[in-house]
């Protein structure tokens, strides 16, 4: 049966998701210093909104546990090294909130690297997961159907349909982060997801209520125990055969490891291994040495 994991900076109490907070995230020129730190505040703060939003963004492309690892691995990799410029909100006040600018920028940078990843199918460096399989619990039907209708749409008109449903947007502030990520004709883009706003009237609840939607809650279950048990065997035994292999050539003088000028071993062969002395180096550092048997003393007979 499968078993149930989270992500730890994630709910451990069972509680029902939280609603979501107006959030006024429309970019505009000025900007301010963050650091590092608030930065990893603000990711660690916001991680469930951010990883939804990279899965969503995401939907259409590869299987569910492949787009589980590469939301967690976007919104991880997204935290800068560095300071940066903050983004400000347009309607902010010259006190706004510091806290509220740097998760901007988080956002901002999850976004276009979402984008990237759906429109050009990049290869992620996934985080790593052994013998197990991750993905979110399936909902009923409509989230169901809910989520193939975003699937078909194209990564940036999803995106924009994504900050009107999550964040409350209004189609000229969601068209101006779209305009920010480089996405061309941001106003068209957007409009592209009035459609499914029509069809789903109340996708923002599902979006943020049902675990079909929320790669920080899923299940995990084991991937192929017998093909798995298969190769291990198979690798172990290759393993042993080329260890015993090696150990009996050095036991039995056929092969000999001698020093070299860089002071790594170069392996010769040993007088009994009927090879000839001369060989080709590889090595340029490499010594040939051969090996001369004892000279025995003469007998009495």
């Amino acid at each position: 049966m499968a078993g149930r994991t989270r992500f730890e900076e994630q709910r451990t109490d069972g509680a029902p998701p939280s609603p979501r907070r107006p959030r006024q995230r429309m970019p505009a020129g000025r900007a301010a210093r963050t650091t590092p730190a608030e930065h990893e505040a603000a990711l660690v703060g916001g991680y469930t909104e951010l990883t939804r939003l990279a899965y969503l963004v995401l939907a259409g492309t590869g299987n569910r546990h492949r787009r589980v690892l590469a939301a967690h691995g976007i919104v991880q990799r997204s935290l800068p090294h560095r300071p940066l410029t903050a983004v400000v909100a347009a309607a902010a006040a010259p006190a706004a909130d510091p806290a509220e600018r740097t998760y901007q920028t988080i956002r901002l940078r999850v976004l276009r690297r979402s984008l990237a990843t759906a429109r050009h199918r990049l290869p992620l460096p996934l985080p790593l997961v052994w013998g197990l399989r991750l993905f979110p619990a399936a909902g009923s039907p409509e989230d169901v159907a809910l989520h193939q209708a975003l699937a078909r749409l194209p990564p940036a008109a999803r995106a924009g349909c994504l900050l009107r449903l999550l964040d409350g947007l209004t189609d000229a502030q969601a068209a101006e982060w779209l305009g920010r990520l480089g996405v061309r004709e941001p106003i068209a883009v957007v409009r592209a997801g009035d459609l499914l706003l029509t069809a789903y009237p109340d996708a923002a609840e599902r979006l943020t209520g049902s675990p079909e939607f929320d790669p920080c809650a899923v299940r995990a279950q084991p991937t192929d125990l017998l093909r798995r048990r298969t190769r291990t065997h198979v690798a172990a035994a290759g393993a042993a055969t080329a260890l015993l292999a090696l150990t009996g050539l050095v036991a039995t003088g056929t092969v000999t490891l001698a020093p070299t000028r860089n002071g790594g071993p170069v392996a010769v062969p040993g007088p009994g291994s009927g090879t000839v002395r001369a060989m080709a180096v590889l090595d340029t550092g490499a010594r040939i040495v051969p090996l001369v048997p004892e000279i025995q003393p003469a007998s009495a007979r």
